[in-house]
């Protein structure tokens, strides 16, 4: 791998970030909704004298889907976008609750309980697709993401979930690490939980080639002050190294009776084969909805 970048994202200098515009801005995205079987009422198909019996359908136990989609341009300073789709049904109803942020300068909230957004995200083909441990459908895809001022191309990540809602979600607290370059190569770390034991699977896409890896170590570092977090990894089947370093601000969300998240920028500097190059992208530490 080459060096991609001519200059270091991990100082504090950065350039002036492209706007999100003034007008009226369509996304085409499709929101996930599940669809809730009902039981037919049944009658008798024999005649008698006395009026027909129907047979009450038992409650069906309700259920709540989740999807998540997360951007990283690849810009120096990329375009990031956190959005989240969650859709509660039952037996008569679907309740929907829709999230979405976009990462600039400061974070701005581009969705609350609506059918569309104001942006544009299109995937522009697929990269690789697991199951995670939890039973997590994951996808990770090349994508544009289009406003008034342009379009910019990058990574996206696509996770969806379901669970009955009368079983509690898990307590642990995931993370990911999603970054990439100027170049389009990009690097995802993900972990069910952020205890020093916990497993740690990670995929790479260098030179459109996608690779997945389980044997990753990730480590917890002392972080400056203000910053939300910085950690060392290593790859030891590759040889690759690295540091993430979060820095603010950081977007905490704990509205409703969801189970919050924190969204944060990320800088990435990592070492392969004795070269050295620097990514960026965004951070995400939640619990399971």
């Amino acid at each position: 791998m080459n060096d991609t970048s001519s200059t270091n994202p991990m100082n504090d200098a950065t350039r002036p970030r492209r706007g999100l515009g003034g007008g009226a801005i369509l996304v085409g995205l499709c929101a996930f909704l599940a669809a809730c079987d009902r039981a037919e009422e049944v009658e008798s198909a024999a005649e008698t004298a006395s009026p027909p019996v129907r047979q009450q359908a038992a409650p069906l136990p309700g259920a709540l889907y989740h999807t998540e989609l997360t951007f990283v341009g690849r810009e120096e300073q990329p375009s990031l976008l956190h959005l989240r789709f969650d859709n509660r049904t039952d037996s008569v109803s679907i309740v929907t609750r829709y999230r979405g942020w976009f990462g600039g300068a400061e974070w701005s909230e581009i969705l609350d309980h609506a059918d569309s957004l104001r942006l544009r995200l299109d995937s522009r083909g697929s990269i690789g697709s697991w199951n995670s441990r939890t039973g997590q459908r994951e996808s990770l895809h090349l994508a544009e993401l289009q406003d008034d001022s342009g379009a910019e191309s990058g990574l996206l990540l696509a996770r969806q979930s379901a669970r009955r809602v009368d079983e509690p979600p898990d307590d642990e607290r995931g993370q990911y690490f999603l970054v990439s370059d100027t170049a389009g190569n990009g690097l995802l770390i993900m972990r069910d939980s952020t205890s020093p034991d916990a497993p740690v699977t990670a995929w790479t896409w260098f030179d459109e080639t996608e690779t997945e890896w389980s044997d990753v170590l990730i480590l917890a570092l002392a972080p400056p002050e203000d910053s939300p977090g910085r950690w060392s990894f290593e790859f030891p089947e590759a040889g690759l190294l690295g540091e993430l370093r979060g820095v603010p601000p950081t977007l905490v969300d704990a509205s409703g009776d969801g189970p919050g998240l924190d969204v944060f920028r990320v800088y990435a500097a990592l070492v392969l084969g004795g070269q050295s190059w620097t990514m960026s992208g965004i951070g995400v530490q939640e619990r399971a909805p």
